[in-house]
């Protein structure tokens, strides 16, 4: 299954580099106290988080392929948070809003936290990420839902971070949208330590795109 992958590479509040890359840098800030921050000091890592806004292989139709081998754990829900860094609250707002989305518009919001990349690029493992977690549904070529996911990554080692979607969601939701909605209402929660609040605004504003483009009301939205 080929990829069909589009990077934009640049930095924050200065004109791209690189045509292909979008960093935003963050400081560094104090650890914060809370039941989801293991051992290792998480705030103490500066924020550099990657805006990869990309196309990623679309989903794998049911039966038709078999499971590749990972090293990742099978998907539970929309919220895999491989970090530990999600506070309960946060985690049941985005599985709310995801399950909503999934049900109402057949959209496939996934959010993965991960410790780090173990030296893979971010785009390798979305496509790995992808196939054995079926993101996305696939339906007819005609049909609006066909291809519709969107997947959310974090990499704490690295500072990684990115909303990566497929073709369905590319045609309404486009890069300069994703950025817009990152640097405004997700680096901020990310630069205070705070990852789950920061992870559910990016639920929070890809629901309301899919409300619209699919005309519902997103009932968890708020």
């Amino acid at each position: 299954m080929g990829r069909c992958w589009r990077r934009i590479r640049g930095r924050a509040g200065i004109a791209a580099r690189e045509p292909d890359l979008q960093r935003v840098w963050g400081e560094r800030t104090p650890a914060a106290a809370g039941p989801a921050r293991q051992s290792r000091d998480l705030g103490s890592i500066t924020m550099a988080t990657t805006l990869a806004m990309a196309l990623f292989a679309p989903a794998v139709a049911s039966g038709q392929d078999t499971q590749p081998e990972s090293s990742y754990p099978p998907r539970v829900g929309y919220v895999n948070d491989l970090a530990g860094v999600v506070d309960q609250d946060s985690r049941n707002a985005m599985e709310d809003i995801a399950s909503e989305v999934r049900r109402k518009s057949k959209g496939d919001i996934v959010v993965v936290t991960l410790p780090r990349l173990e030296g893979k690029p971010l785009e390798e493992i979305a496509d790995e990420l992808t196939k054995l977690w079926n993101v996305g549904y696939r339906g007819a070529p005609d049909d609006p839902a066909n291809d519709t996911g969107v997947l959310i990554m974090l990499s704490l080692e690295e500072r990684e971070f990115s909303i990566q979607v497929q073709e369905g969601v590319e045609a309404f939701f486009p890069s300069a949208a994703i950025r817009d909605l990152v640097t405004s209402k997700v680096v901020g929660p990310f630069r205070a330590g705070e990852y789950g609040p920061g992870l559910l605004e990016a639920v929070r504003g890809i629901g309301q795109v899919f409300a619209q483009r699919f005309q519902f009301v997103l009932e968890n939205g708020e």
